[in-house]
């Protein structure tokens, strides 16, 4: 599996996104949603698995993500590539590639 380092943020509630933070899930290997790079591409499924300091919503942090399918083409995330956060086809918040 490769990983990735990426700053994200999660929109509120509010705003179309969760109503409450994948806070613990994003360090416990549970949280796998996909991440597009724009909304007519390939769901792209991947697993967080870290993050640097608290996660607060409509806040950025740096997360680590693992890239978890073998037979999916991840090539599309590279340095700078911004992406969107999906569970099932509800946008949950953005990111980065670091």
């Amino acid at each position: 599996m490769s990983q990735l380092k990426v700053k994200v943020l999660f929109k509120s509630e509010n705003h179309g996104g969760r109503q409450n933070l994948p806070l613990k899930l994003l360090s416990s290997r549970e949280y796998r949603p996909h991440v597009v790079v724009d909304l007519e591409s390939a769901y792209l499924g991947v697993c967080f698995i870290g993050q640097e300091g608290d996660l607060v919503v409509q806040e950025k942090c740096i997360a680590t993500i693992d890239l978890i399918y073998n037979d999916v083409d991840y090539s599309s995330l590279i340095s700078g590539t911004e992406f969107k956060i999906l569970e099932g086809e509800k946008v949950v918040g953005s990111g980065v590639v670091m």
